[in-house]
């Protein structure tokens, strides 16, 4: 662990060999310098603190009703900054939201199937952006999730063009949207684009 200076602050063991097996989130909203941990092998969530005390942990899949679903399929975690909740991407193009007690909702995004989600990004209002390649038209796609009265959820492209490598990375901060590719970043302003879909 490193502060915001740079400078080593602390190392912890958390008991993972292989790093395929491990997935790691800042945890907003609980005391600072503490972060989730996903164990992929052991099929476990565990928040732990900077000194590496493991202050809660609890089985990744439990009351997930959804069938061969294996923690060996998440690929990505992030935690939003508002309500602090654990966010993990598997590679089915589903998005698992836990708080604190364990798991709480499951994103579908059925849509998709057949494409291939990159990275994913919730910004400080709770919006989840998706950056995903769409085969049929061969093209690198931007989208926010949304969800309908009936509670099923689809994405508003906000952003597309050709496909041409895999990006790196989706970000959201202070209120912009940063796409990370080997190239360059592309920069977009989310409140316009959250303003535009509510239109």
């Amino acid at each position: 662990m490193f502060s915001l200076e740079g400078d080593l602050v602390n190392t912890v063991d958390v008991g993972i060999n292989s790093k395929n097996d491990l997935l790691l989130s800042t945890a907003y909203g609980f005391s600072n310098g503490d972060f989730w941990v996903v164990d992929k092998k052991k099929n476990e969530i565990k928040l732990m603190d900077i000194t590496g005390e493991i202050i809660l942990s609890f089985p990744a899949t439990e009351k997930i009703n959804i069938e061969g679903i294996s923690t060996a399929q998440f690929e990505e975690a992030i935690t939003s900054e508002e309500e602090g909740d654990l966010y993990i991407r598997d590679s089915s193009n589903r998005i698992y939201q836990y708080k604190r007690g364990g798991f709480l909702n499951i994103i579908l995004l059925e849509e998709l199937k057949g494409n291939k989600i990159h990275s994913f990004a919730i910004d400080s209002l709770e919006n989840i952006f998706i950056v995903y390649h769409s085969i049929s038209d061969n093209k690198l796609k931007i989208s926010v999730v949304v969800q309908n009265e009936e509670g099923k959820y689809s994405t508003k492209a906000i952003s597309e063009e050709p496909f041409v490598e895999e990006p790196i990375k989706l970000l959201a901060y202070r209120g912009f949207l940063i796409l990370v590719t080997k190239e360059n970043y592309q920069i977009y302003e989310t409140l316009p684009i959250i303003k535009n879909l509510q239109n």
